[in-house]
């Protein structure tokens, strides 16, 4: 419930691209390169919502500065509707992350280094596609299934291959197609209602 919330406020269920960036807020995590790809999209007219799950740890002092400096950017470049911090107001349980990763279309992970990089296995098991920076440790997770680019990679750059892969992906159409046209108020109104109306008249 609080996922499809935050989904209603924000816009994702109308976006034209979600990803997900299942990461705490310190900064070899490279949230900041997100923010920069997001601005990257909407300049090329795409509707992108790039989520960020970490809260901001009232303990770590570094943590809470680099959430401000994350939000100043995004400020910034104009894309404060797109990104959306989820752990902004509170941590999410596990709960809100599996809803997260069913309702994204792919997983952003562009950590400058990393311990193992868990997101990557959740990622291949909910069959979410995966872009992640090309390290060791992210190749001996997950092989050859992902989408690779360097951490410092250019943001405009990486647009453009998130574009092109969005327009070759059928399924992502097939996912906004069944959100926007097959929801449950829908449904009745368009199909339940006139069903009922009918048997109602021939009684």
């Amino acid at each position: 419930e609080r996922v499809a919330a935050l989904a209603g406020e924000r816009g994702l269920w109308g976006s034209g691209l979600n990803l997900l960036q299942p990461a705490r807020l310190v900064r070899r995590k490279n949230a900041e390169l997100g923010i920069a790809v997001m601005a990257a999209l909407k300049g090329r007219g795409l509707n992108a919502r790039l989520v960020v799950t970490g809260a901001p740890d009232p303990h770590q002092g570094d943590g809470l500065l680099y959430f401000e400096e994350l939000r100043a950017l995004a400020a910034a470049l104009r894309v404060e509707a797109e990104v959306v911090f989820a752990g902004a107001n509170g941590e999410l349980c596990d709960a809100d992350v599996r809803a997260l990763y069913a309702l994204c279309d792919g997983l952003f992970f562009p950590s400058r280094s990393e311990g193992f990089g868990l997101p990557l296995l959740e990622a291949a098991l909910w069959r979410l596609p995966v872009w992640c920076s090309d390290l060791a440790v992210h190749r001996e997770v997950i092989g050859n299934g992902a989408q690779w680019f360097p951490a410092d990679v250019d943001a405009a750059e990486l647009a453009e291959r998130l574009l092109a892969w969005r327009a070759a992906d059928t399924g992502l159409e097939a996912r906004r197609r069944a959100w926007t046209g097959h929801d449950w108020n829908r449904l009745c109104k368009e199909r339940l209602v006139p069903l009922l109306q009918e048997a109602i008249k021939r009684e």
